[in-house]
């Protein structure tokens, strides 16, 4: 078509669309229905059917539990331990030297050193490296990311955070309590670890990517359900940003998992807190109003709402950009992980020296505030005459969590220093994204969003006192415009910030801004998620085709050359063909070559392993060896084995033949090779295929799509049509 060829014709020499240099593997998320499968499924009892669905719920329970245990340390340790005891020795070294440059730099030595244990867990398990959420995302839209799950990526991520979190970078712990729970909820719902070599064989019925995706979406949403107190918001996040499959028997047990770690994470945090144990209070990130009232707002604000949610769309579709370029940049000098690691360090001292930098410039410009009550909470003199403090240290030089809730709270900041403070911290956390270390976006975000909207609210009230505007709502409002900007996210985040709110009534302000920004953003740029996706050439479909794929059909991009076996293949052929190639689907045929089925890479593995399901005739029974079950294909479940670990063979074995029919899936996903492209997109995606195989007007294979030709397809009919040009 000569529309389409000139639009990708333009396209074909554009950076971003060249596809990685290793491709990754997919997840089987289409459910292998053979013959042993239903042999199985038929003898299955009720009981046993009960069994498994008790075990599932028993899943998410310590899921949900262990989600918000690690959610827990990682707060408990970053805010109330380092950050407390560090800000602790700064002003008593302030205090004792009565100069600056003494604890100036212990206040930066100390957190470049933190940093240096952060970007030392980032060199120790590289996958631990940003907030994760990317590559949840990409998980649980089946690809299979490697490392992302395992318990040494947990390790480093919980103690690369705290690092973080405590070195007071522009950086939050949500992206990594995400990610935190989606590898706890991998690990608890296998049960077993390869880490340690233990295998408690009581959940080998869970051990598929089905299940294992699963809990994975469940763990996710554990994961901010247990930050910010949101279990709804929690249960929306998973479905809106994370999983890309969903029935509605997992929506009860995610948000049951969710229910859990909201109310474990309050628990221990009302021990570690100093209050009575058990006595459940606020969450980790709260977002309370002065003396715990609710101001509300006006029919009459609303026009300033979208205003809010206009600028946010801007500044998020600015940030979106620049993050683009700075990481691209990044990924092109920083090559080796000792660069990364520096590089890491000093993004600290330049953080660091920012924040001291920002807290001075009040003091030389005489500006410090005279205390009054009522006074923030956590207030900072910093080097400000007795009786004055410093309302930018207040705000810079304190746990995140106080910040925020003193922006919503407190009306003793002035214009300047809420100025102030958004421009240092867009910057600082569009610096700190990307560094190669454990770390989120989501709560500095929220910090910008919060300084950028109080400033808005106090011009506004300065300049038309009768609205009767409370400030603390357009931070609000602020808050979730940014955010919406940067992670074009909707209904997650608007249920996320009124459960915050533990009030309805700014659902529609909140909502609205978010609306209006997402629209505003879009129109410029991608999310930053759908970004950093795009940077790591990972395939990610997303939930609706592109507009070119319309002007093309299935055989324009599928793969031609498709190894296929007889439905009784001779052994050898099998070994060899494994052995030359990297396919892990291969089309099964009868002898008048019509497609009969499909069976996978580590099925064959699995019967070339086992001499007793050969035969010496090519008999085609169709009835699977008492040998052989559906444990039997998933004993090394996630790690198949490789075909170089089939060196038994005999030059008899393979001579021999192996009846295919009872271990391959006898109906396979296929589609007409004059099908359009969107369709074979929607089919691909909607169903979770790793292999689509096409056929020709009677039924023979003629090729087969996989993820990777789906996700590259404009680079590669972009290639193909300037080739023929």
């Amino acid at each position: 078509p000569g529309v389409a060829g000139g639009e990708l014709l333009t396209l074909a020499a554009q950076p971003h669309l060249t596809p990685p240099v290793a491709a990754l593997e997919s997840l089987d998320y289409d459910i292998i229905e053979n013959a042993i499968y239903r042999r199985e499924r038929y003898n299955e009892t009720k009981s046993q059917r009960r069994r498994k669905g008790v075990m599932r719920w028993w899943v998410v329970l310590w899921v949900g539990f262990f989600s918000a245990m690690a959610a827990f340390i990682i707060d408990y340790v970053a805010s109330d331990v380092i950050v407390h005891y560090k800000l602790k020795l700064f002003n008593y070294v302030m205090d004792q030297c009565n100069c600056r440059w003494l604890p100036f730099l212990v206040y930066i030595g100390i957190n470049a050193c933190l940093v240096a244990v952060a970007a030392a867990m980032a060199y120790i398990e590289p996958a631990s490296a940003g907030s994760g959420i990317p590559e949840v995302k990409c998980y649980l839209n089946g690809i299979k990311v490697p490392h992302i799950l395992r318990f040494k990526t947990l390790v480093c991520k919980i103690v690369g955070v705290i690092c973080g979190v405590g070195a007071s970078l522009a950086i939050g712990p949500e992206g990594p309590m995400i990610h935190s729970g989606a590898i706890i909820g991998a690990g608890v719902s296998q049960g077993k670890t390869s880490t340690f070599h233990y295998d408690t064989r009581a959940l080998k019925k869970l051990r598929n990517d089905v299940e294992k995706r699963d809990f994975v979406g469940c763990g996710a949403a554990a994961g901010i359900a247990a930050g910010f107190g949101a279990p709804v918001g929690g249960l929306l996040f998973s479905l809106e940003e994370g999983n890309s499959f969903w029935n509605i028997a997992l929506v009860w047990r995610t948000f049951f998992s969710t229910i859990i770690a909201a109310f474990t994470f309050r628990f221990f945090m009302s021990g570690a807190e100093g209050t009575t144990w058990g006595h459940i209070n606020e969450a980790l990130y709260q977002f309370p109003f002065v003396s715990g009232s609710m101001p509300g707002y006006t029919i009459a604000q609303v026009a300033i709402f979208i205003m809010v949610g206009i600028i946010g769309g801007l500044l998020g579709a600015l940030f979106c950009q620049l993050a683009h370029h700075l990481i691209a940049l990044r990924m092109k000098i920083l090559k080796k992980p000792i660069f990364k690691a520096f590089e890491a360090i000093m993004v600290s001292v330049v953080t660091s020296g920012a924040i001291l930098l920002w807290c001075s410039l009040v003091v030389v410009f005489n500006s410090c505030r005279r205390m009054e009550s009522p006074m923030p909470e956590h207030v900072s003199q910093f080097f400000c005459p007795e009786g004055y403090y410093n309302d930018m240290a207040t705000l810079l030089l304190t746990p995140q969590q106080h910040t925020i809730e003193m922006l919503f709270r407190a009306s003793q900041f002035g214009g300047a220093t809420l100025c102030f403070l958004f421009i240092l911290y867009y910057f600082l956390t569009l610096y700190a994204l990307g560094t190669a270390i454990p770390a989120g976006t989501f709560v500095p975000l929220i910090i910008t969003g919060c300084a950028y909207g109080r400033f808005l609210g106090d011009v506004i009230e300065d300049l038309f006192p009768d609205l009767n505007l409370y400030p603390g709502t357009i931070a609000l409002v602020g808050a979730a415009a940014l955010l919406a900007g940067i992670m074009r996210m909707t209904i997650s985040l608007t249920v996320i910030l009124i459960e915050s709110t533990n009030d309805i009534t700014y659902g529609f302000p909140i909502m609205l801004a978010v609306i209006v920004a997402k629209f505003v953003a879009d129109y410029f740029t991608e999310g930053i998620y759908e970004i950093m996706i795009e940077l790591k050439h990972r395939p990610l479909l997303m939930l609706d085709p592109p507009a070119y794929m319309r002007k093309f059909k299935a055989n324009d991009i599928m793969a031609r050359d498709v190894k296929q076996f007889n439905e009784a293949e001779k052994v050898g052929k099998i070994f060899e063909t494994l052995t030359d190639t990297k396919h892990n689907g291969f089309p099964v045929h009868d002898e008048e070559g019509l497609l009969t089925g499909i069976i996978l890479r580590h099925q064959l593995i699995t019967l070339l392993l086992r001499p007793q399901v050969f035969t010496q005739n090519p008999t085609i029974t169709k009835v699977p060896s008492h040998e052989v079950t559906g444990e039997t294909f998933q004993e090394t479940y996630p790690r198949y084995p490789d075909i170089s670990i089939v060196d038994k063979l005999t030059p008899e074995h393979k001579q021999q033949y192996i009846d295919l029919t009872p271990y391959m899936s006898p109906c396979p996903y296929s589609v007409h090779h004059e099908s359009s492209l969107t369709r074979v997109f929607r089919l691909f995606r909607l169903m979770g295929l790793r292999h689509l195989i096409v056929v020709d007007e009677f039924n023979q294979a003629v090729g087969m799509i996989t993820r990777e030709d789906l996700a590259y397809s404009e680079h590669k009919l972009a290639h193909q049509l300037s080739t023929d040009h």
